[in-house]
C-alpha cells in the first residue's frame, strides 16, 4: 500500500529531473484512458480531451529527452483549465463514474505536467501526483473486484517505487530508447488500468 513517509523521502532525495520522470511514468499508466474512443463526449464544454492528453504525455516525454524546456510545460494549462477549471473556480466531479475516472486521469496527468513546469515544487508537486495515482486505481480495484487477480493499487503502489529508485542514478536527460525502456516497465500496471476501464464501461453501457 501507499507509504507516505517512504514515497516523500524518496522523493525529497530526488532531483527535479527525476521527479519529473517519476511523474511522467506515472501520467504515462493514467494516460491509457485516453485510448478508449468516446472521452470527448463526457466533455461537450471542454472538447479534445483526447489531444490534450496526447499533447501533454509528448511535452513530457521532449522534457525527459532534452527536446523541450521543462518551462514550456506551463504553457499546457490554459488547455487542462478548460476541462478542470481555474483553482479559483475548479469543476466538480462528474456525477457518473466513467467521466469520473476521464476527469480523475487528466488532473493526475496535469499535476504531472506541473512538476515539470514548476521545478522549484516539483517535491510536493510529484508526491500529490503519486498519492492521487494510488487513489486512482483504489477506484478500479473497488468496482472491479481482483477476485484472485491482481490488485491495482498494489501493482501501482509496487510501480511508483520501482520508478523512484530506477531513476536515482540518470543524473542526465535520457535517450527516447531510455525513456520508452522505463515506460515499458509500466506495461502490466498500465494495461490492468485499461483491462479494468474496459469492464467498468461494458457494465456502465
Amino acid at each position: 500500500m501507499f507509504d507516505d513517509d517512504r514515497v516523500r523521502d524518496l522523493l525529497a532525495n530526488r532531483t527535479p529531473y527525476q521527479r519529473g520522470l517519476v511523474a511522467t511514468l506515472a501520467a504515462w499508466r493514467a494516460s491509457v484512458l485516453a485510448e478508449f474512443p468516446g472521452a470527448d463526449e463526457h466533455f461537450p464544454y471542454a472538447p479534445g480531451y483526447t489531444f490534450l492528453i496526447e499533447d501533454a504525455m509528448q511535452l513530457m516525454a521532449d522534457c525527459a529527452t532534452a527536446q523541450a524546456a521543462p518551462t514550456q510545460a506551463a504553457q499546457m494549462k490554459d488547455r487542462f483549465e478548460e476541462i478542470l477549471g481555474t483553482e479559483d473556480d475548479p469543476e466538480d466531479f462528474p456525477d457518473s463514474f466513467v467521466p469520473h475516472l476521464y476527469f480523475y486521469a487528466v488532473m493526475n496527468i496535469d499535476t504531472a505536467v506541473e512538476a515539470w513546469a514548476r521545478p522549484e515544487e516539483s517535491l510536493d508537486l510529484s508526491f500529490t501526483l503519486l498519492s492521487d495515482s494510488y487513489a486512482f486505481a483504489g477506484q478500479f480495484d473497488d468496482d472491479v473486484p481482483t477476485s484472485g487477480g491482481p490488485s491495482l493499487v498494489k501493482l501501482e503502489c509496487a510501480r511508483q517505487i520501482a520508478d523512484l529508485e530506477s531513476v536515482e542514478s540518470i543524473e542526465n536527460p535520457v535517450s527516447p530508447e531510455w525513456l520508452e525502456a522505463l515506460k515499458d516497465q509500466s506495461h502490466e500496471a498500465r494495461e490492468l488500468f485499461r483491462g479494468k476501464f474496459q469492464q467498468i464501461v461494458d457494465a456502465k453501457s
